[in-house]
């Protein structure tokens, strides 16, 4: 019985019926390993029942960059995606039907010029510089009780003038992820992906006396400029978050395509 059920839903070529006749082709095995070649029907059955899904990405971004760098991109590992009845590839296998087809349309890729912004501040202080005598009126240096001169601390103000400095650049990738059903080319859903890299140093130049800096500002001395990266290094830092970003959502949207 459960082997004729399974024959008569594969006959309804419908891989939603396939999926029941998968279950139908298991539990003869469960009955008989052995029984009319059910280990090729489990296999027929399962292969029907997949939903196959082409993934790939379309660069659209109106900016010249490197074939290999886009390669590198473009290198999504779709295959760990593949559970229960879903088959992704990112490749054209010419035997598969794919119901469907997700793209990642690639729409701006944009390099922000190296930046350096500036602030100015002046950090003060008092410090004790030496000390006066205490005077009588009659211009006699004073004594305590022990018979030592009297003396007060004098004070003086230094001060430091800082010049910080904040460097900062970005590379930003501007993406859809759309959904296609492949029989009628229709647009089911599209996702915007927007990755973005930064580079951000901050450094400090003093001058002037740098006792009169706080405790703080004396740890900012320890900061030094640093080289700006170049472009294509920041893209490709972008594109890695992308692939992250993209892998996040087709996960999040697995149910979406059955």
């Amino acid at each position: 019985y459960a082997y004729a059920m399974g024959e008569e839903l594969m006959a309804k070529n419908d891989r939603m019926e396939a999926r029941k006749a998968y279950s139908y082709f298991k539990e003869v095995k469960s009955y008989d390993p052995n029984f009319k070649e059910v280990d090729e029907k489990i296999i027929l059955a399962q292969k029907a029942g997949l939903t196959n899904i082409f993934f790939r990405i379309e660069d659209k971004a109106e900016v010249l960059v490197p074939q290999q760098m886009m390669e590198q991109i473009q290198n999504i590992d779709v295959n760990d995606l593949d559970k229960g009845w879903v088959n992704y590839d990112s490749y054209i296998d010419t035997n598969t039907l794919y119901h469907y087809s997700v793209i990642l349309s690639v729409k701006l890729i944009e390099v922000t010029p190296d930046n350096v912004a500036k602030t100015h501040s002046v950090e003060k202080k008092e410090i004790q510089d030496g000390f006066d005598y205490v005077l009588d009126a009659n211009g006699n240096v004073k004594k305590d009780s022990l018979g030592n001169d009297i003396k007060i601390p004098k004070y003086k103000t230094i001060q430091c003038n800082v010049t910080r400095y904040h460097q900062t650049k970005s590379a930003r990738i501007t993406s859809n992820l759309e959904y296609y059903d492949n029989a009628t080319d229709e647009l089911m859903k599209s996702e915007p992906v927007v990755s973005e890299s930064l580079f951000e140093n901050r450094y400090v130049l003093p001058l002037g006396n740098i006792e009169a800096l706080s405790p703080e500002t004396q740890q900012e001395l320890n900061t030094k400029p640093l080289p700006f990266p170049y472009d294509d290094a920041m893209i490709i830092q972008a594109g890695e978050i992308m692939k992250a970003m993209t892998k996040e959502i087709l996960v999040k949207n697995k149910e979406f395509l059955k």
